[in-house]
C-alpha cells in the first residue's frame, strides 16, 4: 500500500452519503472504505469540530434511520466512531488556510476548506466527490482562471507549500489507487 492512504485520510461528508446512493456508488465506495478500514486508516478532522459537526448533521441520521444492519450501515458506524479520528488545529492566521480560502471562497463552504486544510497539513489525501466546490468549481470560474479547475489550483498550493504527500482524489480515483497498490 502506498503512503497515500497510510495512517490517516480526510473523507468529505459526501463520500459517506454517496456510499448509500446507488446512482453514485457502483460498489467502488464500499471497496474503498473497507480497504481503508483493513489498513486501520484514521479519519482527519479539525480540532474546532466543524467537520465532526457536518458528520453529525448529515451522516449520523442516515445510520439512525437505516432500517437494516447491512454492510453499508456497518461501514458508516465504523467511520463515525470518534475514537478513529485524528484532530488537527487549523490556526486562523495560517497561510495555508488563507490560500485555500482564496480558491474555495464561498463563505458557506468553510467546512470544505477545512477538509482540504487538514489533509494538506498532514500531507495526506482528501477523498471527495464535491465537483462544485473542490474538484472543478463553478463554470463561471473556468473562464476567469488560467488553471481551469479548483483541483489544479489547490494542488498547486500544496506544491508551492512543499506538502509532498498532499493529494485530492474522487472516490473512483482513490478506489483505483487502492486496488492498483494491492491494498
Amino acid at each position: 500500500m502506498s503512503e497515500t492512504f497510510a495512517e490517516c485520510v480526510a473523507l468529505d461528508t459526501n463520500v459517506f452519503l454517496h456510499l448509500l446512493n446507488p446512482q453514485q456508488n457502483d460498489g467502488h465506495i464500499d471497496e474503498l472504505l473497507m480497504t481503508l478500514m483493513e489498513l486501520a486508516t484514521r479519519l482527519l478532522v479539525d480540532q474546532d469540530g466543524h467537520i465532526a459537526h457536518e458528520y453529525l448533521t448529515y451522516v449520523v441520521p442516515r445510520i439512525q434511520d437505516a432500517s437494516d444492519t447491512g454492510p453499508q450501515t456497518s461501514i458508516l458506524r465504523y467511520w463515525m466512531d470518534v475514537d478513529r479520528r485524528i484532530s488537527l488545529d487549523i490556526p486562523s492566521r495560517c497561510n495555508l488556510w488563507r490560500l485555500i480560502q482564496k480558491v474555495i471562497h464561498e463563505q458557506q463552504e468553510r467546512t470544505d476548506c477545512r477538509f482540504v486544510c487538514v489533509a494538506f497539513l498532514r500531507q495526506k489525501a482528501l477523498v471527495t466527490n464535491d465537483r462544485l466546490h473542490i474538484l472543478e468549481g463553478p463554470t463561471r470560474e473556468h473562464r476567469n482562471q488560467s488553471s481551469k479547475f479548483r483541483l489544479a489550483r489547490l494542488l498547486k498550493i500544496a506544491k508551492d507549500e512543499r506538502l509532498r504527500g498532499a493529494a485530492i482524489f474522487s472516490t473512483r480515483e482513490a478506489a483505483g489507487k487502492c486496488a492498483r497498490s494491492g491494498r
